[in-house]
């Protein structure tokens, strides 16, 4: 017996349920996913293929990385114990091996393991150094470095010389004192399918930047990293950047920006996508080096790159608390950093002000809380907020320089009662927080994690770890109580504060597509 038909009113609800639930989706796909989404509904010659489903940008949002690494070679010898299993499987262990040792055992052994170098997904990624030891890179010279890439790109068996590294999508060199910038341009222009490139080193000069510029890959790379021992100075960079108008993601320095070079990339990158926004959605600036970022340039980003999901700054110039001996005490209380608002950011997910403290100063708590307030108002779908102050490096300061507030009591600015309702992450370290920081009732209803770090009142009389931490506990009880999805599990309280090194290197969590709960047509009874 057939099943029976649901009513009119029943199937028109599930159809506002799903459509709902495709505009929750659709809101949190990059502008890059969807144009890719886009195409491939359409016809070479015009004309919608299909309707969009639900399913496809549910798959959009959380990936599955599909590697197709074949049977060939599935009877080898040689391998020991990993004869026995099927060479798909085989090639997946080893994908999760270091690069170096990956190397190792394609080189260095027998022939059953050479056979590791026809694995195509194996190689697609290379993080080489000249110098200095780094987690998971390879150390080359400059030969070294050409024979890796040849070792890895396709060689013609009449002409040696025109050999192509063409599977390579990920590259990250640090240049240390070792690589040369003729061996970098080499490898620019041997390389045309790069989507990753991360540059650091006293070699990525000028001419480092022009050939990345005039390569293969510049039109579509998606992620780029710049060094802050990189010696390309500010011109150099932003004639590299208007070439790569793909780009997701971008780190620099914040030595090599300032607010009208971000505007004449924004504009470039507009004009090489027919007046389309730029695609740009991750910008980590300031990570390294001690050159601080103005505020005229953090006020500008949300007009220059309006797609942007996450933005992580270090050492934005703001105002600086001296002891009462300093002798630029007076000075810099008197300079206000922060002033203006912010330009609206309506995607922006994650934000974090990171290592703003000085070698002998902290951040005054008037720029503190103005800044504070200033994001949260710009950013209204804020779901992460990390605020990392640093701590100075001149130890003997810290008794007598008091750690910044979120609140400016003379001022009437109190920065976390703008906290956006959106908000599921909270991070705090190296200020002084306390409980009424939050006003009367905080409105966090999707708060689900608090991290509280070397915060606390900050009573120069009374310092001492147990009342910082009893004054932390306090803060982060009151917001248990408050936040109906903040269990005491999702509470961390700690003495050590954070680095701002963790936090740069964090990658937002993939997206929950449980988050937007829905049921496939056919599913439904």
């Amino acid at each position: 017996m057939p099943p029976a038909k649901k009513p009119k009113a029943a199937a028109a609800a599930d159809d506002d349920d799903e459509a709902a639930s495709l505009s929750a989706m659709l809101r949190r796909c990059s502008r890059s996913s969807l144009e890719a989404l886009l195409l491939t509904k359409f016809k070479p010659g015009g004309g919608m293929v299909e309707s969009l489903k639900i399913e496809e940008v549910a798959a959009t949002l959380a990936p599955v990385k599909i590697i197709n690494v074949g049977t060939h070679n599935a009877h080898r010898v040689g391998t020991g114990a990993f004869d026995d299993l099927d060479f798909d499987i085989f090639s997946l262990i080893v994908a999760e091996l270091p690069l170096p040792t990956r190397l190792l055992l394609a080189t260095r052994v027998c022939t059953g393991w050479r056979a590791l170098k026809n694995i195509d997904h194996l190689w697609t990624a290379l993080r080489v150094r000249g110098q200095y030891q780094q987690e998971g890179s390879v150390e080359v010279s400059n030969t070294g470095f050409t024979r890796l890439l040849k070792w890895v790109g396709q060689v013609p068996e009449d002409h040696d010389d025109k050999w192509r590294v063409d599977k390579l999508t990920e590259l990250r060199v640090h240049t240390g004192d070792v690589l040369s910038c003729d061996a970098l341009k080499d490898a620019f222009a041997r390389t045309s399918a790069l989507c990753v490139l991360h540059l650091d080193g006293k070699k990525v000069t000028a001419a480092v930047m022009k050939a990345a510029a005039q390569a293969p890959f510049a039109a579509h790379l998606k992620e780029l990293s710049i060094g802050g021992d990189a010696f390309g100075s500010e011109g150099n960079l932003e004639a590299m950047l208007m070439t790569m108008a793909a780009l997701e993601t971008l780190e620099l320095p914040c030595k090599n920006v300032s607010r009208a070079m971000l505007e004449k990339v924004a504009a470039a990158w507009r004009g090489r996508r027919g007046g389309a926004a730029p695609l740009l959605s991750r910008l980590v600036l300031g990570r390294h080096g001690y050159n601080r970022l103005d505020w005229g340039s953090l006020q500008a980003m949300g007009s220059l790159f309006p797609e942007l999901e996450t933005l992580k700054v270090g050492h934005l110039l703001m105002a600086q608390e001296f002891g009462p001996d300093n002798e630029q005490s007076s000075e810099f209380r008197s300079v206000r950093r922060v002033d203006g608002p912010l330009e609206p950011m309506p995607r922006l997910r994650e934000f974090a002000l990171l290592a703003v403290s000085g070698y002998d100063s902290n951040v005054s708590t008037r720029d503190m809380a103005a800044c504070l307030r200033h994001v949260c108002r710009a950013a209204p779908a804020l779901e992460r907020l990390c605020v990392a102050h640093g701590r100075m490096s001149k130890e003997k300061a810290r008794a007598t320089v008091p750690l910044p507030r979120p609140t400016d009591e003379a001022a009437g600015v109190t920065a976390f009662e703008a906290l956006p309702p959106s908000l599921r992450s909270l991070e705090l370290s190296d200020l002084d927080v306390r409980p009424d920081d939050f006003g009367l009732a905080p409105n966090l209803p999707e708060l689900r994690s608090f991290t509280i770090a070397n915060c606390g009142e900050y009573d120069l009389r009374l310092q001492g770890v147990a009342l910082k931490l009893q004054a932390a506990e306090a803060v982060a009880e009151r917001l248990r109580l408050e936040c109906p999805l903040l269990t005491e599990s999702g509470c961390v309280v700690q003495d050590a504060p954070l680095k701002p090194s963790e936090c740069f290197d964090r990658r937002p969590d993939s997206y929950d597509v449980a988050r937007v709960p829905f049921v496939p047509r056919q599913a439904r009874t």
